[in-house]
């Protein structure tokens, strides 16, 4: 059988424990860092104890592996855009200087097109026109 003086050792451990715990509550809140709120216990209208809760809601963060690699897909579709342009650009140049694409302007073409092809019908001018355009033929 149990002697009562360790139950109360015991008891008097827990009731300490909660004594430091409540104190330190207290403590935190009195800085500001917890809040809680304190629920009275009566006893025949008189207060016996105090339960204190927690009352702590932990902020929610959002991933910051999500937002860096959010990031780092902007930064790969910025830098693949870029990259696409100026590939164009360098074949354009490319092509502009061997002579595959050329500029001509079609109001000039469209004056040069009857002294070119003496021979032709006015009314096959401007359909010429156009395919000295678009074919790049002349370049001026």
């Amino acid at each position: 059988m149990k002697s009562p003086i360790l139950n109360k050792n015991k008891l008097l451990q827990v009731l300490y424990k909660r004594f430091k715990r409540k104190s330190k509550m207290h403590e935190q809140l009195e800085i500001g860092k917890i809040k809680f709120e304190v629920t009275p216990i009566y006893v025949n209208k008189v207060c016996v104890h105090s339960l204190f809760q927690l009352k702590f809601t932990q902020p929610v963060y959002s991933n910051p592996a999500s937002k860096k690699s959010y990031s780092i897909t902007i930064l790969y579709i910025i830098l693949a855009f870029m990259g696409l342009t100026t590939l164009y650009l360098i074949l354009y140049q490319t092509f502009q200087s061997l002579g595959i694409f050329s500029l001509s302007d079609p109001l000039i073409v469209s004056l040069l097109t009857p002294f070119i092809f003496n021979g032709t019908p006015l009314l096959l001018t401007p359909q010429l026109t156009d395919l000295i355009v678009n074919s790049n033929l002349l370049v001026l």
